[in-house]
């Protein structure tokens, strides 16, 4: 294991700053993911904490020990990258033995670890073949078990799981995860997929070009989202987003007007600040937020679209003065596209941004 920590890191490609100056600090044993839309950076910084891209400015740190301009092989880190890198003239045994028999270890030696690796990542069978006859998601544990028998201080995973299908995806995720249990293992992962971030991690750090918009636990972010870019990007679907006035305040909620749903009043509890009254802003609301009312307290909707998953569906409705929200349907098997449902929004769960973006 291992404890990370990045002071003040930025990087430049020429005149484009890719990297903007940011702090982060990892302890040991904790599973941490990367997570933003494509071209936000993520993938460099993991590369800049591998050493495989050099750093503009700013210090990197592993265990204490400055390491910012230090080689990838002298840092002790393992990288899984997204396409293997599996050499095809290798069986499985060779491909995961291949980085110990270049650092000059001790054949005997070196076929215990690889052993003990196949053993964890269920390979034992399949060691004699070469990486042509196995699946995607095989060849992506022979990817991981060349990093495994490094003992590294860190695991790096780069987008490891992109090129499987969802079943593989799915089945490759729970397997890291279990990984992570079995070998205590401080873990950086890269994706562009919230349903991985939010699955896999002990900590998400949400990225936008190049910056660090947020960092917590999985359900901090959540639930409590520091700015409409984070509160649109985690969770699926995307929370709602409407444009509303602020027409009164107290000293912890305040009173909105959100023409495109109806002409009263919504009550909105989870300020932090205290906005003036007849301040535009916007508001949002997940769609398990959005309930089912009686026509005299809600406002009405029709249904456009229905995506049935079995246990839960996703209503996608258009309200008569013009709003388009998702809401989650649980128990409603009779919903059919066309009908008209009355709502309303749960007010401890109404988010407040201003219009620059961040919260309210």
């Amino acid at each position: 294991m291992a404890t990370l920590e990045l002071q003040n890191i930025e990087k430049h490609f020429d005149s484009v700053q890719v990297i903007q100056p940011l702090d982060l600090s990892i302890v040991h044993g904790e599973f941490v993911v990367f997570v933003g839309p494509s071209g936000c950076g993520k993938s460099t910084l993991l590369r800049m904490i591998a050493g495989l891209e050099s750093v503009s400015s700013g210090t990197i740190s592993i265990d204490g020990k400055n390491v910012t301009s230090l080689p990838p092989v002298d840092r002790n880190v393992a990288m899984v990258f997204q396409n293997y890198a599996l050499y095809p003239h290798m069986t499985v045994e060779e491909n995961i033995d291949f980085g110990l028999r270049m650092a000059g270890m001790p054949k005997a030696q070196r076929r215990e670890k690889v052993i003990e690796a196949a053993r964890i990542l269920k390979l034992e069978a399949y060691l004699a073949r070469k990486p042509k006859a196995l699946s995607g998601g095989q060849r992506q544990r022979v990817a991981i078990g060349r990093a495994i028998v490094k003992k590294p201080k860190l695991f790096l995973f780069d987008e490891p799981l992109s090129n499987l299908d969802a079943e593989l995806r799915f089945q490759t995720r729970l397997e890291i995860a279990k990984l992570h249990q079995d070998l205590d293992a401080t873990m950086i992962f890269v994706t562009h997929d919230q349903v991985e971030a939010m699955t896999l991690a002990d900590r998400i750090v949400v990225l936008r070009d190049g910056r660090i918009e947020q960092v917590g636990t999985p359900m901090q972010i959540y639930d409590d989202p520091a700015n409409v870019f984070v509160a649109g990007f985690i969770g699926s679907p995307k929370m709602n987003f409407l444009d509303a006035n602020i027409t009164a305040v107290s000293a912890d909620r305040a009173w909105v007007k959100i023409p495109t749903l109806a002409p009263g009043d919504f009550e909105c509890c989870t300020l932090r600040s205290r906005p003036a009254v007849g301040t535009e802003i916007t508001v949002g609301v997940r769609s398990e937020h959005i309930d089912e009312s009686s026509a005299v307290l809600g406002f009405p909707a029709q249904i456009s679209i229905l995506e049935r998953l079995g246990s839960v569906s996703y209503a996608y409705v258009e309200t008569s003065h013009g709003a388009r929200l998702s809401i989650e349907r649980r128990a409603q098997r009779d919903d059919q596209v066309g009908n008209i449902i009355h709502l309303q929004l749960m007010p401890e769960r109404i988010f407040a941004f201003a219009k620059t973006g961040e919260r309210l």
